[in-house]
């Protein structure tokens, strides 16, 4: 085919055949990458903080469909054996732009991940700031200190709904409250840990007088 091409249009073409099938592979690797985020963001829960994600996806989608028709046109050209246009349109910088896009884009794929996981592990910590304070209640009525076990468990209740419902702004906010709730926890804990101790102690001091 290249016999009644002219030396400016086979270098051309050795140009666009160079480049052309990397960038393509670059352009389909990222508009897999792009689906599989949004499938993911679409399947999950409505209280997850992701919307910085969804902001920094527009652009990226933009690029990719930019870098796709600019893609398009010179395989059009190249199709109709337009080698010296096709050149034309395929800039030096494109293969390099379509590889920071992908680069962009796992970028964000693992930002996703890592907001996931966190959103996963407050959950898991605020269940388990439940089990303990439940733990405490047998005790807080019998120590009388019910007042404060219930005070903390409004205050755990207020924050389950905040997560749940995703009324805040930031994970920074929840993990703060979750960090009070647990000192408010252990502090409860530790006295009425001493209380216990307290009562063991008069038992004790009441047998030995009792035997004496």
């Amino acid at each position: 085919m290249n016999y009644d091409l002219t030396t400016e249009e086979k270098s051309a073409k050795s140009y666009l055949d160079a480049n052309l099938p990397t960038i393509r592979t670059n352009l389909e690797d990222s508009e897999k990458m792009l689906y599989n985020i949004q499938t993911k963001i679409n399947e999950l829960p409505r209280n997850i903080l992701i919307s910085d994600i969804k902001s920094d996806l527009n652009p990226d989608t933009e690029n990719l469909n930019s870098l796709k028709n600019t893609y398009d046109r010179i395989k059009e050209y190249y199709d109709k054996l337009d080698f010296l246009n096709g050149q034309s349109l395929l800039s030096s910088d494109l293969p390099s732009k379509t590889i920071d896009l992908n680069s962009n884009i796992r970028s964000l794929d693992a930002r996703l991940k890592e907001r996931i996981e966190l959103h996963n592990k407050l959950a898991n910590q605020i269940r388990s700031l439940n089990g303990d304070l439940n733990k405490l209640s047998d005790d807080a009525t019998f120590f009388e200190t019910i007042l404060e076990f219930n005070a903390i468990k409004d205050e755990l209740e207020k924050l389950s709904n905040k997560f749940e419902g995703g009324f805040f702004k930031s994970y920074d906010e929840i993990s703060a409250e979750i960090s009070k709730i647990s000192q408010d926890i252990d502090n409860l804990a530790n006295t009425l840990s001493t209380k216990k101790q307290s009562l063991v102690e008069e038992i004790t001091v009441s047998i030995e007088s009792d035997q004496g």
